[in-house]
């Protein structure tokens, strides 16, 4: 089990005085906990949960790629154990073979190998029982060769699975030929369609959806975040800001000038094959409509036809050859749209970020309020940060106390970064500035703390 941690979770599950301090004082602070033989309890401040139960044992017996060990307490996770060890194996075979390396005769040779090694514990342990050192290392070696006998068991056994390819959507079930930009009226509510669609997504990035909307894209992508350090680098360099910015609002606007009307390859569309896809969320963002993935599927998949009798029959779907690119493509004008219209920008992705940040039951606003009301004036009364270049650290602060409450999702700093400055306007803090730890960090920390409760 995967649970928040708390200083009260701790305490509950017996963790000494000692390391509770250490938790609540070392904010990188973590801790493998044996409560008793079988209770094991992995507590980490860096991600700020508590892994329990076969999730400790993970973490315990495969710690990283070179420290792999046998899981002696929780047998479940032998066939794990096994990839990894063989993982391994066969990487260092295929870097000492070369362009001699046959990947099927090395894993047959890798469980070979682990077999006869197996076996041959079994038998030194064997003769460990029959004349051991004492009483208890008689016991614990009787415990080791029981193990070994039931990997050996599981491996003389186990054979390799076969895999197979995803089918194809077989899609014969449609008898009309359907426009290409009519697409999704007719495919959006086929679950085969649309289970294929979303897999060609995950595939490009983990966080994408069927529902993931065009106003999540530039955030999810960091577009906004890239074009705001452009611009602060022109601005830095230009001998008139206000001059670099219509500038830059222009090469912006570029990105979405292309003419329907007109083929790929016409002159009027050189060079801006990409700004088709562009000008479609560019469009729909200006347009205030909420649209999704989902619904844009007719600019991602293609189908191949046949016609017997004369019928126009989709036989297959798949997606065009470079998704990741049209859908870059499809954040980038909806950013171009963000990034001219901030009215947009306020309304639509700011409850994207709320959303990425907060957890459900918690006001953002209310939180956030508390750093204009409070004795430290953080952010003005637009929500902009005002407190000082040197003085970030109290931003450090405040999230680490909403995330040590429950009340935001955990993030790596790479990733709380882009979203609390997007959050907060004029702020650009950085990720290692979210690592620091400073006496004024944790004067603070005990301000805020005092200062959440009252809500």
């Amino acid at each position: 089990m995967i649970e928040h941690l708390t200083i009260d979770k701790l305490i509950a599950y017996g963790f000494i005085s000692a390391d509770v301090e250490n938790f609540q004082q070392l904010d990188n602070f973590e801790l493998m906990f044996h409560k008793t033989i079988n209770e094991l309890f992995w507590a980490t401040n860096i991600e700020r949960k508590i892994y329990s139960g076969i999730d400790a044992y993970h973490i315990y017996y495969f710690r990283s790629e070179n420290s792999i060990n046998f899981p002696y307490d929780e047998l479940s996770l032998i066939p794990e154990y096994f990839g990894l060890k063989r993982k391994a194996f066969l990487s260092k075979r295929k870097q000492q073979a070369g362009a001699v390396y046959n990947e099927e005769l090395s894993k047959g040779r890798f469980k070979d190998q682990e077999i006869e090694r197996t076996a041959l514990e079994i038998e030194n342990s064997k003769k460990e029982i029959i004349n051991p050192k004492d009483a208890v290392s008689k016991i614990v070696t009787v415990a080791y060769r029981e193990r070994m006998e039931i990997y050996l068991d599981w491996l003389s056994t186990w054979v390799e699975p076969e895999i197979t390819r995803a089918p194809q959507p077989s899609i014969l079930k449609y008898l009309k030929q359907i426009p290409k930009l009519d697409y999704f009226h007719v495919h959006i509510n086929d679950d085969e369609t649309m289970s294929y669609y979303l897999t060609a997504l995950k595939k490009l990035n983990d966080k994408l959806s069927l529902n993931t909307n065009i106003y999540e894209l530039p955030i999810l992508f960091s577009i906004n975040e890239n074009w705001n350090n452009i611009l602060a680098i022109r601005l830095k360099n230009a001998p008139d800001e206000t001059l670099a910015q219509k500038a830059f609002k222009k090469d912006l606007s570029d990105l979405v000038i292309y003419d329907n009307d007109s083929s790929d390859d016409a002159p009027v569309n050189k060079d801006r094959y990409w700004n088709k896809y562009r000008k479609v969320a560019y469009e729909y963002v200006v347009k205030g409509e909420m649209v999704t993935l989902k619904h844009l599927g007719y600019l991602i998949l293609k189908y191949q036809c046949g016609r017997p009798e004369g019928e126009e029959i989709i036989e297959s779907i798949s997606t065009i050859f470079d998704i990741k690119r049209v859908v870059n493509s499809i954040a980038e004008g909806a950013a171009v749209a963000l990034f001219i219209h901030h009215e947009i920008d306020r309304k639509h992705g700011q409850q994207f970020l709320v959303r990425e940040l907060f957890k459900p039951g918690y006001n953002a606003e209310d939180y956030l309020n508390l750093l204009k009301n409070s004795e430290y004036i953080i952010l003005n009364s637009k929500g902009e940060y005002i407190y000082g270049e040197k003085k970030k650290s109290v931003i450090t602060a405040f999230f680490d106390i909403l995330e040590r409450n429950g009340i935001i999702h955990y993030h790596s700093p790479s990733k709380l970064a882009p979203l609390i400055n997007q959050l907060i306007p004029n702020l650009n803090i950085s990720s290692r500035t979210l690592q620091s730890n400073t006496s004024k960090l944790f004067e603070m920390k005990a301000y805020f703390e005092s200062l959440i409760n009252t809500l």
